[in-house]
């Protein structure tokens, strides 16, 4: 059965250029969590165009937590899906997800890392 999405994690989600269906149930799958490095990574290629995600919104462990949307990350010469998953903000409920993204500067593909802002 799907469920309506509030309106500020669909927000989020249509900034990360997402698509989100959320399910009141999640589906019989894996989910994979890898970390992501520390350093900037540029890339000749363009990321892939952004994967569709569940988002299950009773795996929601607080109304403090929001959606943090998954990307494309450039691995081992390949790109790799990084799954979206919960996130509470360590800096208090004043602060919202700012999505991280792939811009394009002379030719080559920057990742810019999401991050906490006031909101």
């Amino acid at each position: 059965m799907k469920l309506i999405i509030p309106s500020a994690v669909l927000l989020l989600a249509l900034l990360a250029g997402c698509h989100a269906i959320v399910y009141d149930s999640p589906p019989r799958c894996e989910t994979v969590v890898v970390e992501e490095p520390c350093s900037e990574t540029v890339v000749e290629v363009a990321p892939p165009a952004p994967r569709e995600e569940i988002i299950v919104w009773e795996s929601r462990p607080s109304p403090a937590h929001v959606w943090v949307s998954g990307h494309w990350s450039w691995r081992g010469g390949r790109w790799v899906w990084i799954s979206g998953y919960w996130a509470r903000c360590p800096h208090g409920p004043e602060w919202t997800w700012r999505p991280g993204c792939w811009v394009r500067r002379g030719g080559r593909w920057h990742w810019q890392a999401g991050i906490w802002v006031r909101a």
